[in-house]
Formats: C-alpha cells, sequence, structure tokens
C-alpha cells in the first residue's frame, strides 16, 4: 500500500490531479485497463480482478514495467504475470487476480 502511495505522490498521472486525463476499459468481467496521462507522463495499468486470464493490448515500444503486485517485496511467493511483446500487440497473463503498471511515456 505504501509503494502505491509513494508512486501516486511522486508521478501526478497516476494520482487524483484534476489535470490528470484518463480512461479505462473492461475488456472482460475480470480485468481493467486503464490510460493516466498528466503533462509528459503517461502509464497503462492492468487490473485482473479474479482469476486468471490474458488482456491483448495495444502494443507499445516505449512501454516500461515499473510495478506489478506480484513482485517479490509484497507476496511470499510470487507468481509474476507473463508479459509478450511480441507479433505487433502485448499480452499480460495474468496467472490469479493481480495489477501492474506499466509507464508508457
Amino acid at each position: 500500500y505504501t509503494e502505491l502511495l509513494r508512486l501516486r505522490a511522486q508521478h501526478p498521472a497516476l494520482g487524483a490531479e484534476l489535470a490528470a486525463a484518463g480512461d479505462a476499459v473492461a475488456p472482460d468481467e475480470h480485468t481493467i485497463v486503464m490510460h493516466r496521462r498528466h503533462g509528459g507522463e503517461a502509464f497503462l495499468v492492468v487490473v485482473q480482478l479474479s482469476g486468471s486470464g490474458s488482456v491483448r493490448l495495444a502494443p507499445d515500444a516505449a512501454a516500461q514495467l515499473v510495478f506489478t503486485t506480484e513482485d517479490e517485496r509484497f507476496v511470499p511467493e510470487p507468481l509474476p504475470p507473463h508479459i509478450d511483446a511480441g507479433n505487433g500487440q502485448l499480452v499480460v497473463t495474468f496467472h490469479r487476480p493481480g495489477a501492474l503498471i506499466f509507464r508508457t511515456a
């Protein structure tokens, strides 16, 4: 939780700034995908709310993984999502509920 608060404080695009722009879609009943932008920063947040599953996203060559709820510092037995950036698309496969954040700009 404190890591999320730190990210929100350091990156206005992830916070509740009125100037932050964003959109969210639910590609299926288990997944939410959010784009957040503010100033020169942009982030992609992907959340698997229940179960396991894959989500296909528009490719972004600049995408850098910032955070996943499966990082070793958060769970005793991490099961990180599989990220496949091949074939002109970005596919994230979650093995269980979780979230990740990519910096895209």
